[in-house]
């Protein structure tokens, strides 16, 4: 038997992410802070908590692309017509 404030300071989350763990994935209902759980509950809500991301965590780094230099557009002069010889 365990009470749900001591399983949410063991797994470093609220007590409020225990119970809607409890609430939603499990469907177990009216549960509080201060509520026992049986040792079948707490393995549950402990594979529940430790596969879910947490919002505080970072999502794994993506690999940057290389950066490539900017293009820098160069326009040329257009070149003077060729002296027309004369007649």
């Amino acid at each position: 038997m365990l009470r749900i404030n001591q399983l949410a300071k063991e797994l470093g989350v609220s007590n409020h992410e225990v119970i809607d763990a409890l609430e939603k994935r499990l469907n177990i209902q009216g549960k509080s802070h201060s509520s026992n759980l049986t040792d079948d509950q707490v393995q549950s809500v402990r594979r529940v908590i430790e596969n879910k991301p947490r919002a505080h965590e970072e999502p794994p780094a993506q690999p940057r692309p290389a950066v490539q230099a900017p293009v820098r557009v160069v326009k040329s002069v257009a070149p003077a017509p060729a002296p027309v010889p004369p007649p």
